[in-house]
């Protein structure tokens, strides 16, 4: 069953990020940072915009995270921007 579960958990993840594609240009989105100084990633990056905040924590979730591992997502409504969700940030 291992091997039957990771074959349907690729193929949601999949479906999720072309659920997904072209959401930076929607009015109102998810945006994804990282970052993670213990690899030389001194800055957030934008991993990617997503139509939902679930879609945003699973694409996050769908990896190990360690403690290194700065995760934050922002609500974008039009010109504003505010965090909801974070994770290791210092």
């Amino acid at each position: 069953m291992f091997v039957q579960d990771r074959i349907h958990y690729v193929i949601d993840f999949n479906e999720m990020l072309e659920r997904n594609e072209g959401a930076e240009s929607d009015p109102v989105r998810f945006e994804v940072y990282h970052r993670n100084e213990n690899a030389y990633k001194p800055h957030f990056v934008n991993m990617g915009s997503f139509r939902t905040q679930k879609d945003a924590s699973a694409f996050i979730h769908h990896d190990f995270i360690t403690e290194y591992d700065e995760w934050q997502i922002f609500r974008v409504d039009g010109k504003e921007k505010r965090e909801v969700w974070s994770i290791n940030v210092k």
